[in-house]
């Protein structure tokens, strides 16, 4: 049986993954984890605007559709696949630019056939937009793992990375590694795991990330992981490097922070159901032992 621990840390997730603007939220759970009453409970939060809720699975990517647009109060139609799906994300689009929230709820996601998740996959791509106007929540057994670490949803595997379980002896896997969103003139380029101790950043190829700009030095700046807090630390760069506008020597990364090197943003997001956010005491010290005497010329 699930622990309330467990169901209250489930219950921030979802939280955290709708006010965040992710496009999937993942809750992996057995037959008596309370995952389905966790995620009919969230579909009740007020911020929650409009919401499909898919209880019996369908493995043709038209009905889901059809069963997804007809619970956002739209009537049945003749209309092809190519369509409705269109017609979802114009909807959704619509919908986000007035504040509200478009939820979609896959119970038992890992038995929709592979042509709706497939569907999923295209819907997601041809929404870029960060925050999503459009949400996924999936639910499912410990299959829901491999169908989504599957080689077929790999260009969407950094969306459904973050992932809750409720099971016993699977809780590492809620401990996942924070995320850089890349951005450059306010498109998505890219998104980075930090998995890493260290990771260089700068114009030169050999650095652990490559930013092709004119304002950003060879070695520009270093993320460095240690046990209070991911710090980012300037390398002596001729343009600077700045977090939230501030430019900064050594600093301290909280949930949320927005690096600018360049002309790129980089977006810091701790893991969902884990955030580390570090004391005030971390933030403004200068000396945090990140880097040796001997900086990496510009």
């Amino acid at each position: 049986m699930t622990q309330p621990a467990q169901i209250l840390g489930a219950q921030d997730y979802l939280q955290q993954a709708l006010a965040r603007g992710l496009p999937f939220a993942v809750v992996i759970g057995g037959p008596d984890s309370g995952k389905e009453m966790l995620a009919r409970r969230f579909l009740q939060d007020e911020v929650v605007s409009h919401s499909a809720h898919l209880t019996a699975a369908t493995r043709h990517c038209h009905a889901f559709l059809e069963r997804v647009l007809e619970q956002l109060g739209f009537e049945p139609f003749d209309s092809s696949s190519e369509e409705l799906q269109q017609l979802l994300c114009v909807f959704t689009r619509h919908e986000a630019a007035q504040g509200r929230h478009t939820v979609v709820l896959l119970e038992d996601a890992h038995e929709f056939g592979p042509h709706v998740l497939e569907t999923v996959r295209q819907i997601i791509l041809q929404i870029p937009d960060r925050p999503s106007p459009l949400h996924f929540v999936l639910t499912g057994s410990a299959t829901l793992h491999r169908i989504l670490d599957s080689p077929g949803l790999r260009d969407i595997h950094d969306l459904t990375q973050w992932r809750y379980t409720l099971d016993e002896g699977d809780q590492d896997r809620n401990l996942v590694r924070p995320v850089l969103e890349i951005t450059r003139r306010g498109q998505l380029v890219d998104r980075l795991v930090l998995d890493q101790p260290r990771l260089m950043i700068g114009r030169h190829s050999q650095n652990d990330l490559t930013l092709d700009n004119r304002f950003v030095s060879r070695h520009h700046c270093l993320l460095v992981s240690r046990e209070d807090a991911i710090y980012v630390v300037d390398l002596r760069s001729t343009n600077g490097t700045f977090v939230n506008g501030n430019q900064v020597q050594r600093h301290a990364l909280a949930d949320g922070d927005v690096l600018q090197v360049g002309n790129f943003r980089l977006r810091y997001c701790e893991p969902l159901g884990a955030q580390r956010p570090p004391s005030d005491a971390a933030r403004d010290h200068t000396d945090t032992g990140v880097l040796g005497p001997q900086a990496v010329a510009s």
